[in-house]
């Protein structure tokens, strides 16, 4: 078992270079005469407290070991939305897969959720996010050694 801090920052205001507002969107104002009220997500920021309740090693095609691990992680956080922050939470699960002393790769599941301010009243925002994405690890030398009671150190 190992547990954690994490600070997490995540930014999804890209403006039109991702995506934007969409045609559809534009066709709905004109049709209607009436905007959608709509919240969109600029940045979510959390501390998160995780927990790794499982890890161990196995040997891809009988020749490569890889370590892994499966945590989880949970925390309060800040939602802005149309540019007003909100007090929120977070919590996420994934897995590490270690390839090498310094490389690895990540899978995550995260949800993110606050109550927002809209003209019409307040809504509860959720967030779902995945990801795939890569852990390195410096300096690139490291080596993990035990000392002779089995405790671990550099």
């Amino acid at each position: 078992e190992r547990f954690g801090l994490d600070v997490s920052f995540d930014w999804f205001d890209f403006g039109n270079a991702l995506g934007g507002v969409t045609g559809r969107y534009e066709e709905v104002i004109s049709t209607t005469s009436a905007a959608p009220e709509v919240a969109p997500l600029d940045w979510f920021g959390a501390l998160e407290f995780s927990y790794v309740p499982l890890y161990g090693k196995g040997v891809l095609f009988n020749r490569v070991v890889v370590f892994w691990d499966l945590y989880t992680s949970v925390g309060p956080g800040l939602m802005s939305v149309n540019d007003e922050a909100s007090v929120g939470a977070t919590l996420a699960g994934g897995v590490n897969l270690y390839g090498a002393r310094w490389f690895g790769i990540n899978t995550e599941f995260r949800y993110r959720g606050a109550s927002v301010d809209l003209p019409s009243g307040s809504q509860f925002r959720h967030v779902v996010t995945s990801t795939v994405g890569f852990t390195i690890f410096l300096p690139f030398n490291f080596r993990y050694t035990y000392d002779a009671d089995g405790e671990g150190g550099q």
